[in-house]
């Protein structure tokens, strides 16, 4: 699976959330995946998902280099939700923060172990130094979670594809 766009990193994602054992996004018909850029995770939540469940929250690219050795930069913002009925559960408030991170770090260790192994090709640098991980939580709605968010770097051709222009 080529990454170099919005479309196939959202694919290799959610394939990530399909694979993993806490998330097994899919299962019975239920979704463990959803992008926050659509707008409807309010109504996603409380309809769709099921927990944990991965969102992706931003996706941007900047351009970094010289001319015949150009970067392209993603930037990538993910969070790991789970549910919380009882909000003054703070034991189980903390078991979430605990899980949904050790989540995060099994997705940044698959990603790095993906792109050394060129499973995944077109990123060829996740920067370690990039990633943090913080506690998330929105109580008006019962989710706690871990905001994971990091760089990957993709290689930038400066020619035209043919036929981009006529």
């Amino acid at each position: 699976m080529q990454i170099n766009n919005f479309a196939q990193f959202v694919g290799y994602l959610e394939s990530l959330a399909e694979q993993h054992k806490d998330i097994k996004h899919n299962r019975e018909n239920v979704s463990h995946f959803t992008r926050l850029d659509t707008d409807e995770l309010d109504n996603e939540i409380q309809n769709k998902v099921g927990f944990p469940v991965i969102c992706l929250d931003r996706y941007s690219a900047s351009l970094s280099g010289d001319s015949g050795n150009v970067t392209k930069k993603k930037g990538i913002t993910i969070m790991i939700l789970d549910h919380v009925p009882d909000q003054t559960d703070f034991d189980h408030i903390h078991q979430v923060w605990d899980k949904t991170e050790a989540i995060g770090d099994d997705f940044i260790a698959k990603i790095f172990d993906d792109m050394s192994k060129l499973v995944i090709p077109g990123i060829f640098d996740l920067d370690l130094s990039s990633v943090t991980m913080e506690p998330a939580s929105n109580k008006s709605i019962g989710l706690y979670g871990t905001i994971i968010t990091f760089n990957l770097n993709t290689k930038f051709c400066l020619t035209p594809p043919v036929g981009a222009f006529s």
